[in-house]
């Protein structure tokens, strides 16, 4: 939720951070950064979110739901812009190799910022391995399809799709990368990679 969607011809580096107090609460913030557009404000809005998981139903370990409320906001960089407010959910269901997430988010522009809604729709499918360990974890590699879209009031909604792989290197480290179409664009493609350090 906290990554933007990509714009054209506008390469970023974005820096994720997430603490989670327990097993139930988390906080996020996300910091982008401009490495292409030539522009001298390099530094994006930050993004803020905390998550409450307000649900989860967890059978056997193979298979889960858990639904998640998100509050927050975004804090500008730049004086010429004004902050957001942030609401809306989190649903992620597991079903042994298959994974499915939902989420939205309604920004509220505050003063002169513009209101902005967020969604996104993602499957995950295992490749590797075919069946878990009888114990200990072990390294994964998923599929991933992803739909994303962001309307921001007065503007068209730029949607696009994403198709990658997702590796799960150790419990702690994860490698993510794939290429997304705007689907605004027919000729505008992305690429993108991200990795992931849990601690």
């Amino acid at each position: 939720v906290l990554d933007e969607v990509p714009e054209t011809n506008n390469d970023k580096l974005t820096a994720n951070l997430a603490y989670g107090f327990d097993n139930k609460q988390a906080f996020f913030l996300a910091s982008p950064y401009r490495i292409s557009d030539g522009k001298d404000d390099r530094l994006g809005d930050i993004g803020l979110l905390y998550r409450n998981l307000v649900w989860q139903d967890i059978n056997s370990g193979i298979k889960s739901s858990r639904l998640g409320i998100l509050l927050g906001g975004v804090a500008p960089t730049d004086s010429d812009r004004d902050p957001k407010a942030s609401a809306g959910f989190v649903y992620t269901y597991v079903n042994d190799k298959h994974e499915f997430d939902a989420d939205a988010l309604w920004q509220q522009g505050i003063d002169d910022a513009k209101n902005e809604l967020r969604y996104d729709l993602s499957y995950q499918y295992r490749l590797f391995p075919k069946e878990y360990p009888e114990w200990g974890l072990s390294t994964l590699v998923n599929t991933v399809v992803e739909f994303a879209g962001r309307g921001v009031e007065g503007n068209t909604v730029v949607q696009q799709l994403t198709g990658g792989l997702q590796w799960v290197v150790t419990p702690r480290w994860v490698l993510e990368g794939g290429l997304t179409q705007d689907l605004n664009g027919p000729n505008d493609t992305n690429y993108i990679f991200s990795t992931r350090f849990h601690f």
